[in-house]
């Protein structure tokens, strides 16, 4: 939106905090610095102290914005190993509660209102209906309540988390830059967690959906 706005003559000069801030890699930074000078707009790094409207020459920028980059490596790569401890300690923070739950201080709580529905789905499936017939059924009694789809429900009948259980790092982070997540198909060590939270659903329900599904 920065670099929106100043092709739009919104913007005369940008400060930023630094140059890790301004851009995620070297090749970002000197693309747009060119950009904003051929707009005759100039930048000031606060923690670098770097003008470009006192520069002229970019190798002070190419330098400091390798090294800028290969801190924000290394931050990201001391940040997941600290994530990976967690994870096989079963001490990583949830960062959002599926449909039937609710995030507090404690981590996973159940929201009954929701969890209502989801015993509901699982009971519809494992009575040997399928999952179109399942989302069918739930969309049918609960509505003006909720809408849910194939994927949502398929996803719901498939997750652990229902009877208490976590598997952390099901996807992935490939390349810091693009921040992009992939499916977890093996890249990465998964880590299962027992009774992390209050389950849903029981175990026997979930292990004869499993088995129902394959």
């Amino acid at each position: 939106r920065l670099i929106d706005d100043c092709r739009h003559g919104k913007i005369d000069r940008v400060y930023t905090k630094s140059i890790s801030r301004f851009a995620r890699n070297t090749r970002d930074c000197l693309k747009n610095i060119r950009e904003l000078k051929s707009l005759g707009i100039t930048i000031m790094f606060e923690k670098e102290n770097i003008d470009t409207a006192d520069i002229k020459d970019e190798l002070i920028i190419t330098i400091m914005g390798g090294l800028a980059q290969e801190e924000s490596i290394s931050i990201s790569e001391n940040m997941k190993w600290s994530i990976r401890r967690k994870m096989k300690s079963g001490t990583c923070a949830q960062v959002h509660a599926p449909f039937g739950y609710r995030l507090d201080n404690k981590g996973l709580v159940v929201n009954e209102k929701e969890a209502v529905i989801v015993r509901d789905i699982f009971n519809n499936y494992v009575s040997g209906n399928g999952i179109q017939s399942t989302v069918d059924f739930i969309n049918k009694k609960y509505a003006g309540i909720v809408k849910l789809s194939y994927s949502t429900i398929s996803y719901i009948i498939r997750n652990e988390r229902y009877i208490g259980d976590s598997l952390f790092q099901k996807t992935f982070c490939p390349d810091i830059f693009a921040r992009k997540r992939c499916l977890n198909k093996g890249e990465k060590d998964m880590y299962y967690i027992e009774n992390t939270h209050e389950p849903i659903i029981d175990e026997n329900t979930f292990d004869y959906k499993l088995c129902m599904s394959k």
